[in-house]
């Protein structure tokens, strides 16, 4: 049985759904990031991990005990809130000591305890300082040893990195990824950073609308997006309306026609046989995603590998690494992102080709009734 199981966890409020029926499963260790926009359910089901929130029906199992009469001081786990909500009057050692002081430990268990973590964190000089003389990132990392120094069976992080600018922001991901690997304990993260979840998390559960809309891998989920929500927030994306002639084995978006991979051809085969329709057989309605960083700006009129189309410049941004672009094609507006490869890229108005490999488009079929 997994470490952590959220079983059809439900939250009503009156007339509305807070989180609609979510299953989850959680293995020991595992960096697990809800995720998804405000409204979306993430902060009130962590809150019913924690036990601030009484879920409304469903089950949440620790290690096998079920945790609907254990109160939130009892459940064993080490929370970090957004606004890390330190104790303004205590240094960063008595702030990170007092979890352990009201579980009476010992006075040299405690300080060998405080000691071990502040140095993991890299406070280990900064003891005796008060909040109020800390930075943002410093704040975050006395918060962050104080969940840890109880030794939770699980760490809740509530958007925990979110007061930070995004250059501290970037390096706390990475030595909070660190610490979490170095000591393994399970970890379920909320965000709205799809950058911070992908960058930090085993799986990611994208929720929307209380729902988990896809629970996956980081890459998994953004190369192979379940639904048009997942692919449009998770990155940029652009977003197609397409038709497949099975017959034919074609994709037609707009008026341009490309021929389908083997792999694109079998997963639209077994969609039309689990509809048990003839005319799906035939040709069907999809929804088809194409992530930016996919396509390749070529000038107009070179001759592409693969599916290609003319396109014009619309908009160009420089972004530093990379410029970004909006161009016409297809009917619609795409974006398109291009490396910084140092030369002068194509300028707003002028024609261009777009490029790209032809299963870098992923197909989903229409929801049923769609023409």
């Amino acid at each position: 049985m997994s470490f952590l199981v959220l079983d059809k966890l439900t939250k009503r409020y009156e007339q509305s759904v807070a989180v609609d029926s979510l299953s989850l499963a959680v293995e020991r260790g595992e960096f697990i990031a809800l995720l998804g926009p405000s409204g979306c359910g993430k902060t009130t089901t962590l809150q019913m991990i924690a036990g601030f929130v009484e879920p409304s029906a469903g089950r949440i199992v620790l290690d096998g005990k079920d945790l609907a009469r254990t109160k939130p001081s009892q459940r064993g786990l080490g929370i970090v809130f957004q606004s890390y909500a330190l104790f303004p009057h205590m240094t960063a050692a008595q702030n990170v000591a007092f979890g352990l002081q009201m579980r009476k430990l010992g006075a040299a268990e405690v300080e060998r305890r405080v000691q071990e973590v502040l140095e993991l964190v890299g406070l280990a000089g900064l003891a005796g300082r008060y909040p109020r003389r800390m930075s943002g990132g410093q704040q975050q990392r006395v918060a962050l040893a104080r969940a840890l120094v109880i030794k939770p069976q699980i760490l809740l992080l509530d958007e925990p990195l979110s007061n930070l600018d995004a250059k501290l922001r970037e390096g706390m991901q990475i030595e909070l990824r660190q610490i979490q690997r170095a000591l393994g304990t399970t970890t379920v993260l909320v965000t709205h950073d799809q950058g911070e979840a992908m960058a930090l998390a085993d799986r990611i559960v994208v929720m929307n609308q209380g729902r988990a809309e896809q629970i996956g891998a980081p890459h998994q989920t953004y190369e192979w997006p379940a639904t048009p929500f997942v692919a449009d927030f998770l990155g940029k994306t652009n977003l197609l309306a397409g038709r497949v002639d099975a017959r034919r084995q074609q994709l037609d978006i707009a008026g341009a026609h490309w021929m389908l991979t083997a792999e694109q051809r079998q997963a639209l085969a077994q969609v039309a046989s689990s509809r048990d329709d003839d005319a799906a057989a035939r040709e069907m309605a999809v929804h088809v995603t194409l992530r930016p960083e996919k396509i390749r700006l070529l000038p107009a009129g070179m001759v592409a590998l693969g599916p290609s189309i003319e396109a014009q410049v619309r908009t160009r941004i420089f972004q530093g690494n990379h410029w970004l672009y909006q161009v016409s094609a297809l009917g619609q507006t795409l974006t398109v992102i291009a490396q910084n490869s140092g030369h002068t890229p194509p300028g707003e108005g002028e024609p261009v080709r777009l490029s790209w490999a032809a299963e870098d488009l992923r197909l989903r079929p229409a929801p049923a009734g769609v023409v």
